[in-house]
C-alpha cells in the first residue's frame, strides 16, 4: 500500500536511516576517483551527500537501486564525497561551493577525466527516468567530446 503521496511506505522510512552498507564501488576521494577516471578512461560521477541527508537516503534507496541505474554506473568511475562526516567533509564541501556553486545536497556531476564537467543533476528527483536520461546524456557527451 501506498504513504505520502501514493510512494511506498518504507522507501519514505528508508531515507531516514543511516547510509546502508552499499555494494557499489564507491570510492570516497575526488584526486583517487578522477586518476581512476583516467586509468579506465571512463567519466567520472560525483555524489556529493551527507550522512544526515534524508533526500540523498531516499535518492540510493528508490534511485540508485534501479536496474537501469545499477547498469548505467558501470559505465562511470563512481566517487561519493560526503560533505558533513568521514574523510575531508569540508574540503569536499568546500568543491561543491566553489566549482558547482551550491552547496546543496544531494548534489551529482560527471566529469570527463580531463576534469571538465559533462553534466549536472541538482538535487532528489522522484521521476527515475530523468535520472536515466542524465547519465546517458553525460555517456552521450563524454563519447562525443572524447578523443
Amino acid at each position: 500500500s501506498g504513504g505520502i503521496f501514493g510512494q511506498p511506505i518504507h522507501g519514505l522510512i528508508d531515507s531516514y536511516l543511516p547510509p546502508a552498507k552499499d555494494p557499489l564501488p564507491w570510492i570516497k576521494d575526488f584526486e583517487k576517483g578522477l586518476a581512476k577516471a583516467n586509468e579506465e578512461n571512463k567519466p567520472l560521477f560525483i555524489d556529493f551527500t551527507g550522512l544526515t541527508c534524508t533526500n540523498c537516503r531516499w535518492m540510493e534507496t528508490n534511485v540508485f537501486v534501479d536496474p537501469n541505474v545499477q547498469s548505467l554506473f558501470n559505465e562511470f568511475v563512481l566517487v561519493q564525497l560526503f560533505t558533513d562526516s568521514g574523510p575531508n567533509p569540508r574540503k569536499n564541501q568546500q568543491m561543491e561551493i566553489d566549482r558547482f556553486g551550491t552547496a546543496a545536497l544531494p548534489f551529482y556531476v560527471v566529469l570527463n577525466p580531463e576534469n571538465i564537467e559533462l553534466a549536472q543533476f541538482p538535487g532528489m528527483d522522484r521521476d527515475v527516468n530523468k535520472f536515466i536520461k542524465f547519465l546517458n546524456d553525460a555517456l552521450i557527451a563524454y563519447e562525443e567530446n572524447d578523443i
